[in-house]
């Protein structure tokens, strides 16, 4: 199963170094989507995927 957040304010965004030093595992890098969305998914300890993403445009 994966879970989506969606970040609602542009001043809001999680960095995927910040998931590492939580002890959470990247495993789709910080990223520029040419579909105007700025994400990257990390897997929690409990091994569920999350996309944690903010609209850039």
């Amino acid at each position: 199963m994966t879970s989506s957040l969606r970040a609602t304010e542009a001043g809001w965004f999680c960095r995927d170094d910040d998931a590492l030093r939580r002890g959470l595992r990247v495993v789709y890098p910080l990223t520029d989507e040419p579909w105007g969305v700025r994400r990257f998914f990390v897997e929690d300890p409990g091994r569920t995927i999350v996309n944690v993403l903010a609209h850039t445009g």
